[in-house]
């Protein structure tokens, strides 16, 4: 196998660009001094090493068993009272995983003090191959991904957004990076068949009476007539234990960002298959010599059947849903 470990990025310092910033805030009347130091110093440093990233690992084969032997029953399925609200995300998201042909796609928007960050994102599964796609694009920033998946081999491709259409990426065919599963979640935390790069389980999701100051709402399970809206308040640390290895690789940072709240949400039919996800998260990116908060909303949707392809490096994914 051929692997080439020096990957081209562009460092997240460069959607920070002290000048492009400083100017827009002088224009707004804003003390350069205060606003600066509000904006790119602060963020609490996390002791990541200090946790055991494999006890927070999540068997979705498991949750799959579990779903069938429920779905298999004969019996109606009342699953907010068998399951808490961080197992039915779970069963939801091993439905989702052990589909045959599926898509999920993102739509996005990250926010840097005066700067603001396009973000689309695909993920498809044919059979048992995989692919993901993950663009970005702002004034002052313009990164694409492209990831494939098949057996135990992960090739990485990177590129840019073409012009300024954050959909469409122009990737190098000629310079891919080629690693194992193991090799890969190594630098990334997780192979792209892993449903979802945060941790959901009954440690990570906070209880009411656990809620923190700085957190953005609640945990609870709502029932509609055509099924659940899953809300999930997230422990800032243990939740993005994987998820760390993936932000800081995407842009190249030289530390692990740290994390102020993050809130998942999850739409369901009644029998929890998925048809819409939220993430909304507030982090500090630190970049070395100095940082800044990012606050980050993330909406995705899933489809299961129509016209689902992984497609080639020169394909543009097609983003068909309005958000």
């Amino acid at each position: 196998m051929n692997l080439i470990t020096k990957l081209k990025t562009v460092k997240l310092s460069t959607w920070i660009t002290i000048s492009a910033v400083a100017i827009t805030a002088a224009g707004s009347g804003i003390g350069f001094g205060i606003w600066f130091h509000n904006s790119f110093y602060g963020g609490e440093t996390v002791d990541y090493g200090a946790i055991d990233v494999n006890s927070f690992n999540v068997d979705y084969n498991q949750y799959y068993q579990s779903y069938q032997k429920e779905m298999n029953s004969g019996a109606k399925v009342v699953w907010e009272d068998k399951y808490s609200p961080a197992q039915m995300a779970n069963l939801a998201l091993a439905l989702y995983a052990h589909q045959d042909r599926v898509l999920c796609q993102g739509y996005g928007t990250g926010r840097a003090s005066v700067v603001d960050q396009e973000i689309r994102s695909t993920a498809i599964k044919v059979g048992n191959k995989f692919f993901k796609e993950s663009n970005s694009l702002s004034s002052v920033v313009n990164i694409a991904w492209r990831f494939y998946e098949e057996g135990d081999e992960l090739t990485t491709y990177f590129g840019k957004c073409k012009g300024s259409n954050v959909e469409v990426g122009v990737f190098d065919a000629d310079e891919p990076t080629v690693q194992t599963k193991d090799e890969y979640s190594a630098q990334w935390g997780r192979p792209i068949s892993t449903p979802i790069a945060h941790v959901i389980n009954d440690r990570t999701v906070l209880t009411n009476d656990q809620l923190h100051s700085k957190a953005y709402g609640k945990t609870e399970v709502v029932k509609t007539d055509s099924g659940y809206v899953i809300d999930l308040e997230m422990d800032p640390t243990t939740t993005v234990i994987k998820y760390i290895y993936e932000m800081k690789s995407l842009s190249d940072l030289p530390k692990f960002p740290s994390f102020e709240y993050c809130h998942l949400v999850f739409e369901t039919d009644l029998d929890l298959k998925l048809s819409k996800s939220l993430a909304i998260e507030k982090y500090f990116a630190n970049t070395g010599s100095i940082g800044a908060y990012v606050t980050c909303t993330m909406t995705s949707r899933y489809q299961y059947d129509g016209d689902i392809e992984i497609p080639k490096l020169s394909t543009p994914c097609e983003y068909v849903y309005v958000y």
